[in-house]
């Protein structure tokens, strides 16, 4: 098995499309683990099918370890050699910062509007005008 791009990425969305390749062409399945140690000592079993590609998405922070093996007639080949991803999200302070400057901007627009509605005279706001 062959891996498409780098055997490691990062990325700081919490997923990532793994894509991978065959040597002869001749498998009927791919079976595909996930693990958060190198040593594949506690894994999952994300996919297990026919595909070349998965989308591996809620990945928490952190690195995690992928291998692949094909499964031909029941049997499973030998596992590929090991992708890793590293998840590392923005700093929590700066998505609160910004959190907060667009709530303080929301608040001013609705503080004009609300402003501006008050000053306009109440005919003018009726669609009446007083000769």
């Amino acid at each position: 098995m062959i891996w498409e791009g780098e055997t490691t990425e990062s990325t700081d969305q919490g997923f990532v499309q793994l894509i991978w390749s065959s040597e002869t062409g001749n498998e009927s399945e791919y079976q595909l683990q996930q693990s958060s140690d190198p040593d594949f000592l506690k894994t999952n079993i994300r996919y297990q099918g026919p595909d070349h590609a998965f989308f591996a998405s809620g990945l928490a922070e952190g690195t995690h370890y992928f291998r692949i093996r094909t499964i031909t007639d029941g049997v499973a080949g030998t596992w590929s050699n090991v992708k890793t991803v590293e998840v590392v999200y923005p700093a929590k302070a700066l998505v609160l910062t910004l959190m907060a400057i667009g709530a303080l901007t929301l608040l001013a627009l609705i503080t004009v509007i609300l402003k501006g509605s008050f000053r306009q005279p109440a005919t003018e706001r009726s669609g009446l005008h007083v000769s």
